[in-house]
């Protein structure tokens, strides 16, 4: 039985690297089990198909995108500190998983998986509504803490603007010379530049 699990499991870590690199249409079977140290045949014998290993592998990552947000998430009266506070911890929660960021927004454009409804679901779990962003906007808006903005377009500006040169890296490197969007000296000027984009923006004169 142990052996079995531990079989299981390296199956599963393997899959999780090639499904991250190629996708689940460019992933093959064989380079999983090649990857996992073992025969295809076994392979098929813990996962059936392609598509049984790929929903395992999605549903036990797609949690950790959700945990971003909650990791970055810290509930305060004072909106700018909160603002700050989330840009600064989202920023560094998701730069190490990068791959898994771009993998899950692969899996939304090319599957029927229902994202948008698991993410919903973890908020619920939590004891949020909808997106504790979205509350914090809320709240800051009635309290007079900022100007009056849609918040679910400032939310989802917030999080593109944190995520964009991580899942367009290559790109925003080519389109902006001298970019190094891995560098740490980047990545917390970037910090800033969104912060005080944002703030000035919002905030109350």
């Amino acid at each position: 039985m142990e052996k079995s699990s531990v079989t299981e499991e390296k199956i599963i870590k393997a899959a999780t690297v090639v499904f991250m690199e190629k996708g689940k249409d460019g992933a093959r079977m064989q380079e999983i089990a090649d990857h996992a140290g073992i025969n295809k045949a076994l392979l098929h014998y813990y996962f059936r198909s392609k598509e049984k290993l790929f929903s395992k592998v999605f549903h036990l990552e797609i949690p950790k995108v959700v945990a971003s947000i909650f990791e970055a998430y810290d509930e305060t009266d004072d909106f700018q500190v909160f603002l700050k506070s989330f840009i600064d911890k989202y920023i560094d929660n998701i730069y190490p998983r990068k791959n898994l960021i771009r993998f899950v927004l692969w899996v939304g454009e090319k599957s029927k998986i229902e994202i948008a409804g698991i993410f919903l679901n973890s908020f619920k779990k939590h004891g949020f509504k909808k997106n504790p962003v979205v509350i914090e906007i809320e709240k800051a808006i009635e309290t007079g803490q900022i100007k009056p903005v849609d918040p679910s377009n400032f939310a989802m500006s917030l999080i593109g603007m944190c995520i964009f040169p991580i899942i367009a890296g290559p790109i925003a490197e080519k389109m902006f010379p001298g970019t190094k969007v891995n560098e740490k000296k980047y990545i917390e000027n970037r910090k800033k530049e969104i912060f005080n984009l944002i703030w000035n923006g919002i905030k109350v004169d």
